[in-house]
């Protein structure tokens, strides 16, 4: 059976707190103001997100009004129902992939009424803020940017950036618990460039709240920029080469970043996405006179 718990919120800076919750260990994010609060993330499922919404009104006076949705997969998503009477930002995509077959097969699963699976009512393609009024503890004026920088861990990822505190929600464009997550969805040869525009947001001492494990920093997130980069370039060379996906893991010349089962399965979603992209070479053998 799914175990479905709630931990400790944890506070990060001065009204910022953090909590995880399983399944998956999610990162859940809470920013507090003056006048109002701001959840990141909703848990896995309806009576989960009803548990993580309660604990919000047991830590903090200032009402929730406002909720993101940092990608479209149930252990962040699914809990939205409970809050469906707030003002809730998604990407537009989230509009399909919730209603994919795939994400109703796993509502099923869960035992979750396909009609609880909810969609965002605030559907965003770029950039949205929210006015959150001040600092609990000063005066500072206390607001947050939501940004989609393109496709990466999957077509609607979105950051939560709270300027005053330098905390980043990254849902899981980046992770900790383990190599970041490549899936079906994710688009290899984009998530790099989403990372560079993350990376711009980010100051040295920027909190980086990854969607699973411990809080990171710009470095970590370089890091992670860096491996996913080199592993799609590198897929994009020996393709150029000849080189089928079967061989590219074991090609001599070549070190592949994380584990092995982490970068096969990387190796065939960038040959997926090249074969789309890009025509395969074509050699051309020069005749021979007879």
């Amino acid at each position: 059976m799914t175990r479905f718990d709630l931990g400790p919120w944890r506070e990060l800076q001065e009204g910022v707190f953090v909590a995880q919750c399983q399944p998956e260990g999610v990162n859940l994010g809470l920013v507090v103001g003056s006048d109002a609060c701001l959840l990141v993330d909703t848990g896995s499922s309806p009576w989960q997100g009803a548990e993580i919404r309660g604990s919000v009104a047991q830590l903090t006076s200032a009402p929730l009004t406002t909720v993101v949705i940092t990608h479209s997969h149930y252990d962040h998503a699914f809990g939205l129902a409970a809050f469906r009477d707030l003002e809730v930002f998604g990407h537009a995509s989230l509009g399909s992939s919730l209603r994919s077959p795939a994400a109703q097969a796993k509502a099923e699963e869960l035992r979750i009424d396909p009609d609880d699976i909810r969609l965002p009512n605030r559907p965003i393609t770029l950039l949205a803020a929210k006015d959150l009024g001040a600092s609990p503890r000063n005066d500072r004026k206390r607001w947050v940017e939501i940004s989609h920088f393109g496709p990466g861990h999957t077509a609607g990822d979105l950051v939560v950036l709270v300027p005053d505190a330098r905390v980043l929600f990254a849902g899981d464009l980046v992770e900790q618990s383990g190599p970041p997550q490549i899936g079906p969805d994710s688009v290899v040869a984009q998530w790099p460039k989403a990372l560079d525009a993350v990376m711009g947001m980010l100051r040295p001492d920027t909190m980086v709240v990854p969607g699973h494990g411990e809080v990171l920093d710009r470095m970590d997130v370089l890091e992670q920029r860096g491996a996913i980069g080199a592993t799609y370039a590198q897929c994009e060379w020996l393709r150029n080469q000849g080189v089928g996906e079967a061989d590219a893991y074991g090609h001599p010349e070549l070190e592949w970043p994380y584990t092995e089962e982490w970068a096969r399965a990387a190796i065939a979603k960038s040959y997926a996405e090249l074969a789309v992209l890009v025509p395969r070479p074509v050699r051309t053998i020069p005749l021979t006179a007879v």
